[in-house]
């Protein structure tokens, strides 16, 4: 539908219609994550029901675009064999209501959004755990990244088959044809941060002054926000960048990303005790979520790795 002009003779899909479009969403999932959910039964209704609709406090029939019924992956065991199938409803109303007052998505990736947040329910999340995972995708506009970064949650949290991930990343000009506006690709070596020559191995960075956080990775490259970080001193600046480069090297935990910062600075020299300090400060008025500790929890652990000698 997108790139439509005339729309004199258009009508909604209908039920059948949006049942093949969910399908056609469906098989776009891998095929490893359709094995796990091989017993989800997809339904396809106008609006909920008004007892669900009660029973979550929701009082517009529109508010609601998707559900997910059922026991958890995480909460399952043998014991449920006999329980009713687990269910995904996507409500159709709803669905086109939200898409005519967007304007910016098509329906096709609308209903695949919406499929791919129940499914996250499936796997146990919850709706801000889900919300966190796909702000945190790429933090500037929708489409393939969010459902890379669920792909990345589901991989957090141990539950996603780890050939699964590798189709949904994308390359560093991928991610800058995406993003647009000043986004650009620095190859390996080229990155100077005050003045300090910064490489991550032989990965690139991408500049982008969109992105909404000071830096994220994905596998293979790194992504850096100067707007942001103009804004921080030096031993932040560093330990930033360092902890996207613990990604690459030790994966996603990030603890462990932020002990490999801290431990990295102490053996090349930017990084003492008050530079600490001064990242302690900056992350300590962090809550925390799904995808981080809290920012107190976090410089507890990472003065334990600066003292300590060994890697690790």
């Amino acid at each position: 539908m997108a790139g439509r002009t005339d729309w004199t003779d258009a009508v909604a899909p209908t039920l059948a219609e949006f049942e093949i479009m969910a399908s056609a969403a469906w098989e776009r999932i891998q095929p490893e994550f359709r094995e796990v959910c091989e017993d989800l039964v997809i339904r396809i209704e106008d609006f909920a029901r008004d007892e669900v609709l009660d029973g979550l406090g929701i009082e517009s029939q529109f508010d609601l675009m998707g559900l997910y019924q059922g026991v958890s992956l995480d909460k399952k065991s043998v014991l449920d064999a006999s329980r009713e199938p687990d269910m995904v409803f996507l409500y159709r109303r709803a669905i086109l209501d939200y898409w005519t007052e967007s304007g910016e998505e098509t329906l096709g990736d609308i209903i695949t959004h919406v499929l791919v947040h129940e499914i996250g329910h499936h796997f146990g999340f919850s709706d801000a755990d889900m919300e966190e995972i796909e702000s945190e995708a790429v933090g500037v506009k929708a489409g393939m990244f969010v459902w890379a970064g669920i792909m990345v949650g589901l991989a957090l949290a141990g539950l996603a088959p780890s050939n699964a991930l590798a189709d949904n990343v994308p390359t560093p000009d991928e991610y800058v044809d995406h993003v647009g506006g000043d986004a650009h690709v620095l190859p390996p070596g080229e990155l100077t941060l005050d003045g300090m020559d910064q490489q991550c191995g032989r990965r690139p960075t991408v500049i982008d002054s969109q992105l909404d956080d000071y830096g994220a990775a994905y596998p293979g490259f790194l992504i850096l926000n100067p707007r942001l970080l103009s804004k921080v001193s030096t031993p932040v600046k560093l330990w930033i960048y360092a902890h996207e480069c613990g990604h690459q090297f030790r994966g996603p935990d990030e603890k462990t990303a932020d002990c490999f910062a801290v431990q990295r600075g102490r053996r090349m020299g930017w990084l003492d005790e008050k530079g600490l300090d001064e990242i302690c400060t900056f992350i300590t008025p962090s809550k925390g979520g799904f995808m981080h500790y809290s920012g107190e929890h976090r410089c507890e652990y990472m003065r334990e790795c600066y003292a300590d000698p060994k890697v690790r």
